[in-house]
């Protein structure tokens, strides 16, 4: 009886499940305005509203919705918004395990093995875009949990104009108070191939302190084309927080500090999460 009562107590069984969500978004632009000063229009844009890259200071000077046309591998993945429809489908896959002891099972906190996600835009004819149906660029983005502490994600993005393609895929690993990220990016749409290898550590040294490091590293040349290191002192009962950046990459050396009050609990969460 006793030996019966073991087998039950450590019988465990795991079950497997995928959930998949569709999302359908629209996006219209009614007008675009410039003001009564065409110069600076003429600077920032071209005829079309996309962005005048020789006239740029960055992308807050582009119009709403050409983002996507500034060449930086951040906004090149956005989708325009004159007259588009997207689609998005999100793959879930968890992993349950059900204890069963005494006859009785009980459920235990679901394990989330990835994700995948397909995107995909439908720019329609209107006044600010083509008169034909095009596509936007396709986007695929993946996670997958290995083992506990270690996971592997990557982004893919392909581009029909063009046909080229943004890749990207890391490795995290988790310790202690430790995140370790090991990157690689390539970029066909430069001539040669863009390859650049990224790292970042971000360690919680104390309950009020934390630090982060990261570069960038052209695989080709062998040469550091980003350094960046933040401090952030945030006190036990998070009502602020101070942080102090520093910058070094291929055009410039920039330092910057942040400060910000909690006047909204929610919003401030968000922003001690996003280091």
């Amino acid at each position: 009886v006793s030996e019966k009562i073991k087998k039950e107590a450590s019988e465990i069984k795991t079950i497997y499940r995928h959930a998949i969500d569709f999302d359908f978004s629209y996006f219209r632009t009614l007008s675009l305005d410039y003001g009564k000063d065409e110069s600076f229009k003429n600077q920032i844009s071209n005829n079309s509203f996309s962005p005048n890259n020789s006239g740029l200071n960055d992308i807050d000077d582009t119009f709403f919705g050409y983002e996507f046309s500034y060449p930086n591998i951040n906004t090149s993945s956005l989708i325009p918004r004159q007259n588009t429809i997207l689609v998005n489908i999100d793959n879930s896959f968890f992993r349950y395990d059900i204890k069963k002891k005494s006859g009785k099972e009980s459920k235990g906190s679901p394990y989330e093995l990835g994700r995948l996600r397909f995107s995909q835009g439908f720019l329609l004819p209107n006044k600010y875009s083509n008169n034909e149906l095009e596509l936007s660029r396709m986007e695929i983005l993946g996670s997958f949990n290995i083992l506990q502490n270690l996971s592997l994600s990557g982004s893919e993005y392909y581009f029909y104009e063009t046909k080229d393609h943004l890749t990207n895929l890391n490795i995290n690993y988790k310790f202690l108070n430790t995140d370790l990220s090991l990157g690689l990016t390539a970029d066909t749409r430069s001539e040669p191939v863009n390859k650049n290898v990224n790292f970042s550590l971000v360690s919680q040294i104390s309950e009020t302190i934390k630090l982060k490091y990261a570069f960038g590293v052209d695989a080709d040349q062998d040469l550091k084309t980003l350094e960046f290191y933040k401090v952030r002192y945030f006190p036990q009962d998070k009502c602020w927080f101070l942080e102090f950046n520093y910058l070094k990459n291929l055009i410039e050396n920039r330092f910057s500090f942040n400060y910000a009050l909690n006047y909204n609990e929610k919003s401030f969460n968000a922003l001690l999460e996003d280091f």
